[in-house]
């Protein structure tokens, strides 16, 4: 694998309860890094996608 190259995702969730957008910016680095309890449960799919992109791109040598 090209160490050079690295998966970035920028997500978004509304929390209409709250009535405000929460963004997050995952990396391989930050993705597994602990963070605030409301982010924890509105960015589970993300980090789940995140790990399936980087299989996906990896198997095919694109990561």
């Amino acid at each position: 694998m090209d160490k050079s190259k690295h998966l970035h995702m920028i997500t978004h969730y509304y929390d209409e309860g709250k009535n405000r957008m929460l963004t997050k910016n995952y990396s391989e680095k930050t993705i597994l890094s602990p963070e605030k309890k409301e982010y924890q449960q509105a960015f589970l799919g993300a980090k789940e996608d995140f790990f399936s992109l980087k299989e996906d791109l990896e198997s095919n040598n694109l990561l």
